[in-house]
C-alpha cells in the first residue's frame, strides 16, 4: 500500500518533502492474535475463547530524493528522528492513507539507509520499521462528553474495537458512579464509595486502568460492589450511552468524557 504520508518526531515522509513513500506494510494488516480458546478435555476442538491481538509492527520502504548539496542533511534527519531509543517512551506515528488519517503509540525497531554510488547524486533507499505496543490505532481527534448527575448521553464510537476513555468526576458527590449502556450486552459500571468535596475531582484512565485523586489518596480499593475494574470500562463500536450517577452532587457536579475513534 501506498500511503499519502507518515509523521514521525517532527519530520514528515512524503510530498512535499524529499522522503519519497514506495511502499507500507503493517498499517492495515491484523496484527498476530493470541487465541483464548481452551482445549476440550474429552471431546474434539476447543472451548472458543477471546482472542486479543498481538504488537503491530510497521514498515515503510522509500527513497530520499535530494539535491546532491542537501543529501547529507537529510540522512542526518532520518538517522536522528529514527535513533535508538533511551528509554521505553512510545511517541505517535501518523500515517495518511487513501485521505483517511490514524494515529498509533510506537518506537523505532529497524531503520536501514542503504549507501551507494547513487547517493552522492541524492538518491537514497531506506527502510524503517516501528513496533506499536498497543496495536489499536486513533482518530487523532477526540470525543468530549460533558455529563451531568442522572443524565445519560450518547457516545458514537465509528472505529472497529473499544476505546477505552479518559473520565474525570468534579465534586461534590458522594459514591459516584459511571455506567456505559451498550447495545444488546450488560452495561459495564465503575463506581467508588467516596466523597468529594467541591474543587476536588478524579481522574480515570481506562487504558493504563489507573485512578487519580485530586487530594492526593490511594482510593484503588474503594470500588463499589458491582463495579468492574477500571480497565474494563470501554466505549464500544456502534452508538452506547454513558450515564454519571451519585449523590450528594452540587451545581459543579459532572463528569468529563475524553474517548478516540479506534480500529484494529
Amino acid at each position: 500500500m501506498l500511503p499519502d504520508s507518515l509523521a514521525w518526531q517532527g519530520l514528515t515522509l512524503g510530498p512535499p518533502s524529499v522522503y519519497q513513500l514506495l511502499r507500507l506494510d503493517g498499517w492495515e494488516d491484523m496484527p498476530p492474535l493470541d487465541s483464548g480458546d481452551e482445549p476440550r478435555p474429552a471431546r474434539h476442538g476447543s472451548w472458543a475463547g477471546t482472542s486479543y491481538a498481538q504488537a503491530r509492527t510497521v514498515t515503510v520502504t522509500g527513497r530520499i530524493r535530494a539535491l546532491p548539496v542537501d543529501i547529507r542533511d537529510r540522512v542526518r534527519d532520518l538517522r536522528r528522528v529514527c535513533a535508538v531509543p533511551d528509554d521505553d517512551t512510545l511517541w505517535p506515528l501518523v500515517a495518511t492513507v487513501l485521505g483517511e488519517s490514524l494515529t498509533v503509540d510506537a518506537r523505532v525497531s529497524l531503520r536501514v539507509i542503504s549507501l551507494d554510488k547513487y547517493s552522492r547524486l541524492g538518491h537514497v533507499p531506506f527502510t524503517l520499521q516501528w513496533t506499536c505496543p498497543d496495536p489499536i490505532r486513533y482518530d487523532p481527534d477526540p470525543v468530549h462528553l460533558a455529563i451531568v448527575p442522572g443524565a445519560a448521553r450518547p457516545a458514537p464510537q465509528q472505529g472497529t474495537t473499544s476505546s477505552r476513555p479518559t473520565i474525570t468526576i468534579y465534586g461534590p458527590c458522594t459514591t459516584p458512579t459511571i455506567t456505559v449502556t451498550r447495545p444488546g450486552r450488560p452495561p459495564l459500571s465503575v463506581g467508588f464509595a467516596v466523597t468529594m468535596f467541591a474543587g476536588e475531582s478524579l481522574t480515570l484512565d481506562c487504558h493504563a486502568g489507573t485512578v487519580t485523586a485530586s487530594w492526593g489518596d490511594d482510593i484503588t480499593g474503594t470500588l463499589t460492589a458491582g463495579s468492574v475494574p477500571v480497565e474494563a470500562l470501554a466505549i464500544p463500536v456502534g452508538t452506547s450511552t454513558v450515564a454519571l450517577a451519585a449523590t450528594g452532587t452540587g451545581a459543579t457536579t459532572r463528569a468529563h468524557v475524553t474517548y478516540r475513534h479506534a480500529y484494529l
